[in-house]
C-alpha cells in the first residue's frame, strides 16, 4: 500500500517542490527534481512551465546547451514569450552563438521586454563586433534601467567600449564599478583597466641599436659578365654594419597620438670602400584610433644616403595606413604610399656610331645612333605602392608569421628605370621547443628560428639601354670598333630574396643572432643579373 500511494503522489509532490525552488532561486535542488518530473510526463503533457523554469536554472548553473534546448522547448509552447526569448538569447551569447544571440534578441524586442538584460546584451553583441559608439550607448541604457542583472557588468564594459575613443568616459565607469563593487573580480578588473588607460596616457621614448659583422660574397652587386674596373680588386668584402634607432612620442590627446623617429642605417667595407654606405632618415606620424580595433596612421619619411664619400640619394616619401586587430591577435593592415627619389649622381652618355657604323674611336664602344644615355638613365622619379600585410601569432607566441602581398609602380625621368610589378613578403620566427620527439635539445631551446623570403617582379617599360651580354661587346665590337646593338624587348626582373636566421636573448634587453641571406636578382639585361 505504502508502495502504491508512493507512486501515485511522489511525482506531484517533487514537481511542486522543483517549481518552488526553481522561483526562489534554489537551482542546485530544483534541476533534478524538475528533470524527474519532465521525465515521467506523459508525452501529451507540455508541462511548459517546467521546462521554462529548467531552462532558466540551468542558464543560471552555467550549463547553456542544456539551457538553450530547454528554452527552445519551452517556447514552442509559448512562442510569444518575450522573457523566454530574451534568456534563450542570454544563452545562445554565453555559447559565443553570435548570430543566434542576435535574432532572440530581435525576437525579444519585438515581444515587448522591458528588462535590463536586453539593451545590455545588444551592447555587448556589439562591443563584440567593435562598433563600440553603439555599445557604449547601448550599455549605458542597460544601466540606466538598473537591476542587479546588468550590474557591475554594464559599467565594466561599458568602460570597454570608452576606453579607446574617449579615455574620460571609459575612466568615470571604471572608477564606478571600483568604488560600488569593492573586492569583486570585476572591481579588481576595472582597476586593472584604470591602470592600463593611465600607461596609456604616459609619453613613450624607446632606442635600439644593431651592430654587425658580415661577409658579402658580391658586395659590389656584380652583374652577369660585367668586368669590374681595374682599381676594384674583387666583388667580396668583409664590413662592420649598424643601425641606431630611436623615436618619441610628442602629444597625446584621447585617441590621438604624435610621435617621430630618427634612424642611421650604415656600413664600414673592409677593402672596398667605395661601397660604403651612410643612410639616416627622420620620421614623424600621427596615429588616431578609431575604436578598439581600428587605427589609421600618417607617416611622412625623409632620407638622404652617401656611397662612398659621395651623396647618392634624397629621398621623400608620404604614407598612410589602417591596421586591424583581431580576436585572435592576428593585425591586418592595409597601406598606401608615395615616394620621390632624387639620386644625386649623373651618367655619361656613350658615344654614338657613325654615318657609316662605326665607332668614333675604335678602341671604345659605341652604342647605336640616337641614344642619349646620360638623359635614358636618370633614375630619379615618383612611385607609389599598395599592399595588404596580415601578421599572426599561433600556439600563443611560440610561432609568428607575417605575409605581405604588394603593387609597386614608379615612373622614372629617363626609359631605364619606370616599372611596376607586384611584390609577396613572408616571414615566419619559431620559438625551439624543449625536445622534438624524444630528442631534447638542450640550450637550443631557448633560440628562435626565423625564415624568411620575398619575390618581386619587375615589368620595365622600355627596352634596356645597356648592351647585351658584355662579355660579347668585349669580343666582338672593341676588336671590330663597330657599335654595339642593344636588345627590342622590355626589360624584366625577378627578385627572390632568402633569409635564415637563429637568435637568442642574452639578457631582457641584448639579443644575439646569426643571420644567411641570399639575393637572386634574374634581368633580362646582364648588367643588372646578379647573385
Amino acid at each position: 500500500l505504502w508502495t502504491l500511494l508512493w507512486g501515485l503522489f511522489a511525482p506531484a509532490a517533487w514537481a511542486g517542490d522543483g517549481v518552488s525552488l526553481a522561483r526562489e532561486g534554489r537551482c542546485g535542488a530544483a534541476v533534478p527534481l524538475l528533470e524527474e518530473r519532465l521525465s515521467a510526463a506523459e508525452a501529451s503533457e507540455p508541462l511548459v512551465e517546467e521546462r521554462a523554469l529548467l531552462g532558466r536554472c540551468r542558464l543560471r548553473l552555467g550549463n547553456y546547451p542544456e539551457a538553450a534546448a530547454d528554452l527552445e522547448a519551452a517556447l514552442a509552447g509559448r512562442p510569444g514569450d518575450a522573457d523566454l526569448q530574451l534568456d534563450l538569447a542570454i544563452a545562445r551569447f554565453s555559447m559565443d552563438d553570435w548570430e543566434a544571440a542576435r535574432v532572440a534578441l530581435e525576437a525579444a524586442e519585438a515581444a515587448g521586454t522591458d528588462r535590463a538584460e536586453l539593451p545590455l546584451y545588444q551592447g555587448l553583441l556589439e562591443l563584440q563586433a567593435s562598433r563600440t559608439a553603439g555599445a557604449a550607448s547601448l550599455l549605458a541604457q542597460a544601466r540606466g534601467l538598473g537591476g542587479d542583472g546588468v550590474e557591475p557588468v554594464a559599467s565594466y564594459y561599458e568602460g570597454v567600449a570608452h576606453s579607446r575613443e574617449n579615455p574620460e568616459a571609459a575612466r568615470a565607469a571604471f572608477e564606478r564599478v571600483v568604488r560600488d563593487w569593492p573586492g569583486s573580480e570585476w572591481s579588481a578588473a576595472a582597476e586593472k583597466a584604470l591602470a592600463g588607460l593611465d600607461e596609456g596616457d604616459k609619453l613613450a621614448s624607446w632606442g635600439t641599436l644593431v651592430l654587425g659583422a658580415e661577409h658579402d660574397d658580391n658586395a659590389v652587386l656584380r652583374g652577369r659578365g660585367v668586368q669590374l674596373p681595374e682599381e676594384i680588386a674583387g666583388e667580396s668584402d668583409e664590413r662592420l654594419s649598424w643601425t641606431v634607432h630611436a623615436g618619441r612620442e610628442w602629444w597625446i590627446d584621447g585617441p590621438w597620438r604624435l610621435a617621430s623617429a630618427v634612424t642611421y642605417q650604415g656600413n664600414e667595407h673592409d677593402t672596398l670602400s667605395d661601397f660604403d654606405v651612410h643612410y639616416p632618415s627622420v620620421s614623424i606620424w600621427l596615429d588616431r584610433t578609431l575604436d578598439s580595433r581600428w587605427t589609421a596612421r600618417l607617416l611622412g619619411e625623409a632620407s638622404y644616403a652617401w656611397v662612398g664619400d659621395d651623396p647618392f640619394l634624397w629621398s621623400q616619401r608620404l604614407a598612410t595606413s589602417l591596421a586591424r586587430v583581431s580576436d585572435s591577435g592576428g593585425t591586418t593592415q592595409l597601406q598606401l604610399e608615395f615616394y620621390r627619389d632624387n639620386f644625386l649622381y649623373s651618367s655619361e652618355s656613350v658615344p654614338d656610331v657613325d654615318s657609316v657604323g662605326a665607332c668614333p674611336v675604335r678602341t671604345s664602344p659605341c652604342s647605336p645612333a640616337g641614344i642619349d644615355e646620360a638623359t635614358d638613365r636618370n633614375r630619379d622619379g615618383v612611385g607609389w605602392q599598395i599592399g595588404i600585410e596580415h601578421a599572426q601569432p599561433f600556439l600563443g607566441d611560440g610561432i609568428e608569421t607575417r605575409v605581405r602581398v604588394g603593387w609597386h609602380d614608379f615612373s622614372a625621368r629617363g626609359t631605364e628605370y619606370s616599372f611596376d610589378g607586384p611584390e609577396i613578403r613572408a616571414t615566419a620566427h619559431f620559438q625551439l621547443p624543449a625536445q622534438i620527439g624524444r630528442l631534447p635539445l638542450g640550450f637550443l631551446s631557448d633560440w628562435t628560428l626565423g625564415v624568411a623570403g620575398a619575390f618581386f617582379h619587375r615589368s620595365f617599360r622600355h627596352p634596356t639601354t645597356f648592351p647585351d651580354p658584355i662579355d660579347r661587346l668585349t669580343v666582338t665590337h672593341l676588336q671590330n670598333g663597330v657599335g654595339y646593338s642593344l636588345r627590342g624587348t622590355d626589360r624584366t626582373e625577378n627578385e627572390i630574396l632568402t633569409e635564415v636566421s637563429i637568435g637568442r636573448s642574452l639578457t631582457e634587453r641584448v639579443k644575439l643572432e646569426l643571420r644567411w641571406r641570399y639575393q637572386r636578382n634574374r634581368s633580362s639585361a646582364d648588367v643588372f643579373d646578379f647573385e
